[in-house]
């Protein structure tokens, strides 16, 4: 029998995922099979043992606890110390000793588990828009957020933190669930902001100079909002970063910052092994044209190839990055067209029929590729996943090598 002591730190009531802790230790142990017996020493501490910890079970269960016993009731005497004797009184307490199972042949993995550390502590109160209760205490994390844009959806739930989601692009795609899962209430460069302001949210996320105008009639309405401005592959590893701050998920953003890093540096070391580098141009928009924008410039590179428009990246706005000359892309000669016309359908017939493109060697070859707006033009987790695969991809086919394995 082995044994280990995990510690935890929770910021008052809530449901805290154990699992993720109790496989690294496992892996660490090098244990593949076997039972997982976990006693919680905490005297305020219920563990919920949820199949699958299902998104919606642990949203059910927050709001039971929330009804259950309300904040300021009379009938919960105040906590002595820090142990929070009365947490029974907020949860109906469960088992102590969890048994989890490590299955043969696969990594050690134990059953998910959500557990309420320590549900006696004064829970964090959602802030809205409106003035809040003299004296109340607050989270310092944000409970109900708005994501005008996916990147920022598909980061919270990577992290685990999608139920503090009350509001989304209508835009979004990843994760699927989110589309199914939360209301939307705007577009890109427009929003509902009477529909954002009665979901009460406590923070607004949103991208770049074009939501200037929706983050200025926010913030005038009292609401808090961020501004993210980040265009390279750096930029978007480091709002990986602070977005995992605002919710208290540091750790879980450094390992995915980490994981990102690992795969961005073995498509490195691949594209180092290349027989030979391709001419790439990719086009972000066809009316007019634009071009150059700087992560996907950068992953170009990652994986091998040669942006043929390297002096554009440094252009933050598309404006500022539009061709003047819709020939100059032919005379710069790629070997590889990617396209991604910001959510249009690619048409590579058009490409091809534009005057004085024909003798491109990218047409004459046939290398023109579209890669789904979700996957590049987003400047989060999916553009150095998904996005950076894709480009790979067309990439390995161009040079006649195989893919790097994902």
């Amino acid at each position: 029998m082995r044994r280990f002591e995990l510690s935890v730190t929770t910021p008052g009531r809530g449901l805290l995922r154990l699992d993720p802790e109790i496989d690294r230790r496992l892996g660490e142990l090098g244990i593949a099979e076997g039972a997982v017996l976990v006693f919680a020493h905490h005297t305020s501490c219920s563990l919920l043992i949820c199949e699958n910890a299902d998104p919606q079970v642990l949203a059910d269960l927050e709001a039971f606890f929330a009804r259950l016993v309300r904040d300021g009731d009379p009938a919960v005497p105040p906590r002595r110390g820090g142990a929070g004797r009365h947490a029974g009184a907020r949860a109906q307490r469960a088992h102590r000793l969890l048994a989890a199972a490590a299955g043969r042949g696969r990594p050690p993995r134990s059953r998910p588990v959500a557990g309420a550390l320590p549900l006696g502590a004064p829970p964090p109160a959602p802030p809205t828009a409106g003035e809040r209760e003299p004296g109340r205490r607050m989270s310092p994390w944000p409970e109900r957020i708005v994501c005008l844009t996916e990147e920022s959806t598909e980061t919270l739930y990577l992290l685990g933190e999608e139920r503090r989601i009350v509001g989304i692009s209508g835009f979004t795609v990843r994760p699927p669930q989110a589309r199914r899962e939360k209301p939307k209430v705007s577009a890109f460069t427009s929003a509902k902001i009477e529909r954002i302001l009665a979901l009460e949210p406590d923070l607004v996320i949103g991208f770049s100079d074009l939501q200037a105008e929706i983050a200025a009639t926010l913030v005038k309405a009292g609401i808090e909002v961020w501004i993210s401005n980040h265009r390279s592959v750096e930029g978007i590893l480091a709002y990986i970063r602070r977005l995992g701050a605002w919710v208290g998920a540091d750790d879980r953003a450094a390992a995915l910052e980490a994981r990102l890093r690992a795969r961005i540096a073995a498509v490195r070391e691949w594209a180092e092994r290349l027989p030979r580098r391709p001419r790439v141009y990719f086009e972000e928009w066809d009316e007019p044209l634009i071009a150059g924008i700087r992560w996907v410039a950068e992953l170009i590179e990652i994986a091998g190839g040669i942006d043929v428009f390297p002096e554009l990246r440094q252009a933050r706005l598309a404006r500022d990055r539009i061709l003047a000359d819709p020939e100059e892309p032919a005379r710069r000669a790629p070997d590889l067209i990617l396209a991604s016309w910001c959510g249009k359908k690619f048409r590579p017939e058009r490409v091809i029929a534009r005057p004085g493109w024909e003798a491109v060697p990218a047409v004459r070859t046939g290398a023109l590729h579209e890669i789904p707006s979700a996957l590049i033009l987003q400047p989060g987790p999916a553009a150095l996943g998904d996005g950076l695969d894709a480009i790979v991809r067309h990439v390995a086919a161009w040079a006649g090598v195989a893919p790097p394995l994902e």
